[in-house]
């Protein structure tokens, strides 16, 4: 519940901002200020992050994610956490090699994801000081 009440929220103040960054885009378009433009547009895509970054909890808000027990896809998985952590991943390069039909034991989407996120984060983590940072799932 606390997950849905903080992406009420966000999803309200997200869209309160892009609403002011349109208005201040305008500005700067009217009046030719160039810094202002160049900084609505850095807003603008920090912005588009924050928005990405709310995708993290997707498997705690929707319902279905948290409540049905099933054998699922272990790259459908690895690559669905692995888009919903990009904004965090920065430079990290994720490859995947796994085998064709591979199906976890049976639990909730949200249960996968979070080793997943856990695991990824971790490994992410480890790979800050590497020049080319990469990992394998």
């Amino acid at each position: 519940m606390a997950a849905l009440a903080i992406e009420h929220e966000a999803r309200k103040e997200v869209n309160g901002v892009r609403t002011k960054l349109r208005r201040l885009e305008r500005t700067a378009e009217q009046h030719k200020i160039r810094d202002l433009s160049e900084t609505t547009g850095e807003l603008s895509a920090w912005v588009d992050r924050l928005d990405a970054t709310r995708n993290i909890f997707l498997p705690m808000i929707d319902a279905e994610d948290r409540e049905i027990v099933e054998p699922l896809s272990c790259e459908a998985v690895a690559r669905t956490v692995v888009d919903n952590l990009r904004p965090l991943l920065g430079r990290l390069k994720v490859g995947f090699k796994i085998f064709d039909g591979l199906h976890f034991p049976p639990a909730t989407y949200s249960e996968w994801s979070a080793v997943h996120r856990n695991v990824l984060l971790n490994s992410a983590s480890a790979t800050l000081d590497q020049a080319d940072p990469r990992i394998e799932i």
